[in-house]
């Protein structure tokens, strides 16, 4: 797995599915999700998203994601 990379410093391509990691009501979150053509983050773990978008928004703040991992292949 590659290193985090700061999202002040480069952002996901759109829609693209990354491990994000921020903080949320006081504590580090990591989670998969991703961020959309408006600029909001969406939490797949949960199901919503978390910094202004629709439904019921998490007080949280992505600061570095990472791109996923491969999947495994059968062999593995």
């Amino acid at each position: 797995m590659s290193d985090w990379i700061k999202c002040s410093d480069r952002l996901p391509l759109d829609d693209a599915f990354v491990l994000c990691s921020g903080i949320g009501q006081g504590c580090r979150d990591v989670f998969i999700g991703y961020r959309d053509l408006r600029g909001s983050w969406f939490e797949h773990n949960n199901g919503d998203y978390i910094d202004g978008g629709y439904g019921d928004d998490y007080p949280a703040n992505v600061t570095h994601w990472q791109p996923l991992p491969a999947p495994a292949t059968p062999t593995d």
